[in-house]
């Protein structure tokens, strides 16, 4: 049960994300597309991969950790 509530909480987390983060995150993490990939199909540089994909996995933590000290 816990598992199931955890992906719930994930998925809400990752579609609150804005778009070009999300994008480049589900690119990255589920599509497993590499940084450099994750550039030419977003049509971005890969600084700004790095940088969007840095931002999403900081937005995720202090989202879910806000979830968590709100149980």
């Amino acid at each position: 049960i816990q598992i199931a509530e955890d992906r719930k909480v994930l998925k809400q987390v990752i579609n609150s994300l804005p778009d070009n983060q999300r994008i480049a995150f589900i690119l990255n993490k589920y599509m497993d597309l590499t940084y450099k990939e994750v550039a030419e199909v977003m049509n971005i540089s890969l600084p700004a991969v790095e940088s969007l994909l840095f931002r999403a996995r900081t937005n995720l933590q202090k989202k879910i950790l806000g979830k968590r000290n709100m149980e």
